[in-house]
Order: C-alpha cells, then sequence, then structure tokens
C-alpha cells in the first residue's frame, strides 16, 4: 500500500504514546530541520511541533502540532517506498495519483478531492492532491504531495481539520516544499 494513515487515530486525541524522535535545531527562519540519514532525505518543520520518527513504519516520521489542552490538531508525515512497482515511477505520475485516490477512497468516505496539479517535490516532478474525507467520525482536509525519484516513491502528507486548514495552509506548503533528498536512493 502506498499510504498508511494514522489520522483518525490522532486528532482530538491526547498523543501520550509518541516515540521521542530525532529532532533539530531551530533554522534562521524558526523552523526545526530534521534529517533522515537512512532514508536521505531532509525536511523542515515549526519548531514549536513535535517529531516522532518510526523505524520500519510508514510513515516514516510525523510531526504533529497540539493545541494547549494536548490534544493533536495538525499532522505532516514524510512516507517513502522502493519504487519495485513498474506502475511506480517517474514518467507515469497521473497513474500514481489515480492510485493515490483509489487509496484515499479505501480509507475515507465522503471523499470529495478539492485540488489536483503537476508540482515540484525535492526538485524532481511531481503530483499534488488536497481533499477532504471522514474517518472515525473526523472530517480531515488533506494535502499530499509526492514524486518517484532515484528509485524511491516519497510523499509528504499534511492534515487537519476543514475549519483551521486555510489557516495552517501556508505551514503545510511550507513544510513540503522545504522537503530534500540528501543522497542518492539505491539501485534497483
Amino acid at each position: 500500500m502506498i499510504l498508511a494513515l494514522s489520522v483518525g487515530q490522532v486528532f482530538g486525541a491526547d498523543d501520550k504514546k509518541k516515540k521521542k524522535g530525532a529532532e533539530g535545531a531551530p533554522s534562521a527562519d524558526g523552523m526545526s530541520v530534521y534529517k533522515d540519514a537512512k532514508h536521505g532525505f531532509r525536511i523542515k518543520y515549526p519548531s514549536d511541533w513535535a517529531a516522532m520518527a518510526t523505524p520500519g513504519a510508514d510513515p516514516v516520521v510525523t510531526f504533529s502540532h497540539k493545541a494547549a489542552n494536548g490534544q493533536v490538531t495538525e499532522n505532516i508525515g514524510v512516507s517513502l517506498e522502493h519504487a519495485k512497482n513498474v506502475k511506480r515511477s517517474d514518467d507515469n505520475l497521473d497513474v500514481i495519483l489515480a492510485e493515490l485516490e483509489v487509496q484515499f477512497r479505501k480509507q475515507f468516505t465522503d471523499v470529495k478531492i478539492v485540488s489536483e496539479k503537476p508540482v515540484d517535490v525535492a526538485g524532481f516532478p511531481g503530483r499534488s492532491l488536497v481533499f477532504t474525507g471522514n474517518r472515525q467520525g473526523v472530517t480531515i482536509e488533506m494535502q499530499a504531495a509526492f514524486t518517484v525519484a532515484r528509485g524511491q516513491f516519497y510523499m509528504v502528507s499534511a492534515a487537519t481539520t476543514p475549519d483551521r486548514y486555510e489557516s495552517v495552509a501556508p505551514t503545510f506548503r511550507s513544510v513540503i516544499a522545504s522537503f530534500e533528498l540528501t543522497q542518492p536512493g539505491k539501485k534497483k
């Protein structure tokens, strides 16, 4: 499966089970930098958010923002997998986009696509999808941007509730735009 989401478990819950992740020092723009040497990427995230690395799981890392009451209000996750499936290549991103839509519809009810467009992800051609959906009684609005680069599928997804989306969308876009590959991926 391309995408594993834990949105229904996270929103509105106090995230006390969180494992301590690798957090970076704040950069000049007030963002922290998360570096993952094993998977060869770097990404910035808001300094007041918590990072949780999930070794061997998908997503690889999750960044979460909590309200004053301790409930998680926003999540950003980085997912990846080796592109061993022949359908997942950099020359058929539209097929992957359609595959993502199918996965979203399996995981969420009442899915509405807000936008789909070509984007640049880590300097490679990619696609972006914004949708709303419902899972376990929680309505979310999510943006996902993905690419296939160096034999690897990479996706950065960001989710919150629809009433908060417009206010945090600039942060989501900034985090997604900061995603960089730091080392060549393994050859197939």
